[in-house]
């Protein structure tokens, strides 16, 4: 490191700064600063300074008044480096955490899906996110809000015949002008001929234009069909407009009943008014159809109150183990929800008979639920 940031120092004072000057000779300082610095890079901090000082660098280069659409051979690739090593390093610190705690051997294929995954979601949800919000640039706001600018700033220059020239105020920028802003495939191969270009990049630049001609002819064919099904489209829905009108209004308040049912079911409106008719039913009249169901209506009329409070009984659960888990919720009631309990497992395993007095202390302890817990 030390040998470095020395080397480094040598050549900016002799090199960098008499050719290039104070400005760019100290990125190329940054540079070798940054790479001096990697050599004892270990903690997360260090790992996004150097991000940080690489971004300073990207953006130093976007800002050449050369810069065209020609730096998204490295932007991108920077882009998608970048994403990656943070979601790598989040994962694999999460995963350190994991395996510390459960003393567990690491899973490389399973952070390798896991980066790869994530890097790829958060690069799509960007790109959707560019698309669909308005790219401002320094002319278009100088343009707009009035800003001083140098004569003709912000203006596209229109060939309108020999020698003269007409000018057009900059437009809102939208997704139909991110695409006719594109270059077309001959001005894409009239880049790859610029001097100084890599030959890999001039390649690349040759091949996407050749893609990029095939695509348009293909796109303008799909245009015209899309076109054509979309005419057709619209003159189907103001032909059926009535019965378009008509079915979206069905399915509207279908959606309503259905929300409707849901919240009542949330609400617990179904065994509300169930438990009150039980009270009724039972505790008032004493209507019990037939005296062998009198047992089974009242223990299921307790159960019924208890789901008011939230507490539900579990299928796997006994009578005897939900009364007891019931009975802690209020204590006043606990004889009397054993008393029903032992009733309805005599009834039901024991096929024991009841008289009417059984009966009437039955409703009673049932009545006396109902009331405490009704407060």
């Amino acid at each position: 490191m030390r040998r470095l940031v020395i080397f480094g120092a040598v050549i900016s004072i002799f090199i960098f700064i008499p050719t290039w000057g104070i400005f760019r000779a100290a990125v190329y300082i940054l540079a070798i600063l940054q790479v001096a610095y990697n050599c004892t890079t270990t903690t997360r901090k260090q790992l996004y300074l150097s991000i940080l000082v690489s971004l300073v660098m990207v953006i130093f280069a976007s800002s050449h008044y050369r810069a065209d659409w020609t730096m998204l051979f490295y932007l991108i690739p920077y882009v998608i480096f970048v994403v990656a090593t943070i979601v790598a390093e989040q994962i694999n610190s999460k995963s350190d955490e994991l395996r510390t705690r459960s003393l567990s051997a690491p899973i490389l294929v399973g952070q390798t899906i896991a980066i790869i995954t994530a890097t790829l979601s958060i690069l799509l949800l960007g790109f959707l996110l560019y698309l669909i919000t308005p790219q401002k640039t320094i002319d278009q706001l100088n343009h707009k809000f009035g800003n001083p600018t140098a004569i003709g700033a912000g203006l596209h220059t229109l060939e309108a015949g020999a020698g003269n020239q007409s000018y057009l105020p900059i437009q809102e920028p939208s997704m139909k002008n991110l695409l006719s802003n594109w270059p077309s495939p001959d001005e894409m191969r009239l880049a790859a001929k610029r001097e100084g270009m890599p030959k890999w990049q001039a390649d690349a630049i040759n091949s996407l234009a050749d893609i990029s001609g095939n695509l348009s002819k293909g796109f303008t064919q799909t245009k015209k069909r899309f076109d054509s099904l979309w005419g057709a489209f619209k003159k189907w829905i103001e032909e059926n407009l009535r019965q378009i009108i008509q079915v979206m209004i069905l399915c509207l308040l279908l959606c309503l009943a259905i929300a409707f049912i849901f919240f009542t079911r949330e609400l617990k409106v179904t065994t509300w008014f169930r438990s009150r008719f039980d009270y009724l039913y039972l505790g008032i009249f004493k209507i019990h159809c037939k005296q062998a169901y009198a047992i089974s209506n009242y223990y299921y009329a307790t159960e019924r109150l208890f789901e008011l409070q939230d507490i539900p009984r579990h299928r796997r659960m006994t009578v005897k183990e939900y009364f007891e888990e019931a009975s802690n919720f209020n204590t006043e009631i606990k004889a009397e929800l054993t008393m029903i309990a032992r009733n309805y497992e005599d009834y039901r395993y024991g096929e024991k008979s009841y008289n009417k007095s059984e009966l009437e202390t039955l409703n009673s302890l049932y009545k006396k639920v109902y009331r405490t817990l009704s407060k």
